[in-house]
């Protein structure tokens, strides 16, 4: 039970995707008056898949909501590897049962929009007013406003800017147009969702929908400097493996997006200490990672835990700080590992690549694991799957929080 802040805010918050219901649906529930703010006419956000790692479930089910989750997503297990350019299958990782007992959560496959369809039915129960279609053209600080392009002005305590990492409250925050990361790398992202009875028509394909051991996998496929991953949820010049072109000739359309990340804020919060930034606006990721979502959602978490001990006026600018101090870290530490992941599925031909694919096979030809097998796949995962939210928001209290509150008092 999130418990109640003794000072309630008008808190308004700055786009209605992921992040920004999760974080209006936990500000809400600690007493918060929350409204949210979307630019898009409609609740349909992007049509894509979305991978649920255990971080995310733990604090989804903490929420109440794990049963939603768990009607809409699917529980995988791992992935089946192969070769983009012949088809051939190169191996397999999965998660142990033992390490995930441990992680204490499950893996879930599942649709973007069945995901915030559900936080936004939970937000909305909270009493977030939640406006859709409405763009904000201007954000001020002196006081904390936003000027919506109606001409309407909206007034609030806090504006939390959760509009993507090129929005709007980034450049309030940062005080200059957003630029792209100096030496980062730059790629194509190509989307598209088919239907569960396209595949069925199929059945190689449709093999990798089906739950006979331990959930649907995620077919991966790698290249040099490309990848491909299939996975169920609610039911590109590339040449290769003729099962993933059965897949992509069944697509419909797919959505083209040329991506190169943002930079880093120097800052999550700007000087007047009214606007803060969360998700992508903070800690901009690469696209279709495995916590894409996770990241955003612990955010909310933490964020919500601090601003529900908030009992004066004095304490924001401390709880703002705590916030980018508890979060920076994890985030910067986690989208280094998923860095790190795109850049093995991508290696050229050579020895790196010949000693990447017989990591995956001999996974797969293991005869069960012995306690040194568990262990060093515990230390690969347990540090983003078995991370808590809300054990790392307490720990920070604990530790620095209630000091910095003695000092606070006159």
């Amino acid at each position: 039970m999130t418990s109640k802040a003794s000072l309630k805010l008008r808190i308004l918050v700055v786009g209605g995707g992921i992040t920004g219901l999760a974080a209006a649906l936990k500000l809400a529930r600690a007493g918060h008056n929350v409204r949210v703010i979307e630019k898009s006419r409609t609740r349909k956000q992007k049509v894509c898949g979305l991978r649920v790692p255990p971080n995310l479930t733990r604090i989804l089910d903490e929420w109440g909501l794990g049963e939603e989750i768990s009607r809409y997503g699917s529980t995988t297990t791992g992935s089946e590897c192969f070769s983009m350019d012949t088809g051939d299958f190169l191996g397999h990782f999965t998660w142990q049962e033992a390490v995930m007992d441990e992680v204490g959560a499950p893996f879930l496959l599942m649709h973007y929009q069945d995901l915030h369809n559900i936080l936004y039915q939970a937000a909305s129960s909270a009493g977030v007013h939640i406006s859709l279609g409405t763009p904000v053209i201007q954000v001020e600080t002196h006081p904390p406003r936003v000027r919506l392009a109606t001409g309407e002005v909206i007034r609030a305590d806090l504006i939390v800017g959760a509009d993507g990492s090129d929005g709007i409250t980034r450049e309030v925050v940062e005080g200059c147009k957003v630029e792209d990361a100096v030496d980062e790398m730059s790629f194509s992202v190509y989307i598209a969702a088919i239907s569960r009875e396209q595949l069925k028509k199929d059945p190689d394909l449709d093999a990798f929908t089906r739950t006979e051991c331990g959930g649907p996998q995620c077919p991966l496929w790698m290249k040099t400097s490309s990848h491909a991953i299939a996975f169920a949820v609610r039911k590109l010049g590339i040449t290769g493996d003729s099962k993933l072109m059965r897949l992509l000739d069944l697509c419909p359309t797919l959505q083209r997006r040329r991506y190169t990340r943002k930079g880093a804020p120097s800052n999550w919060t700007d000087s007047s200490g009214r606007i803060v930034l969360m998700g992508e606006a903070a800690h901009p990721s690469f696209p279709c990672i495995t916590h894409s979502a996770s990241l955003h959602v612990e955010d909310a978490e933490v964020f919500g835990w601090l601003l529900s001990r908030l009992h004066n006026m004095e304490q924001l600018p401390h709880l703002l700080g705590g916030f980018e101090d508890i979060r920076e870290e994890r985030c910067r530490a986690v989208h280094e590992k998923e860095r790190m992941g795109m850049q093995m599925m991508w290696l050229p031909p050579g020895p790196q690549r010949d000693a990447r694919d017989h990591m995956f096979r001999a996974m797969m030809l293991r005869e069960g694991w012995d306690e040194e097998d568990l262990r060093m796949q515990w230390e690969e995962v347990g540090q983003t799957f078995g991370y808590n939210a809300q054990e790392a928001v307490e720990d920070w209290w604990v530790s620095w929080g209630m000091l910095r509150e003695r000092n606070l008092k006159p």
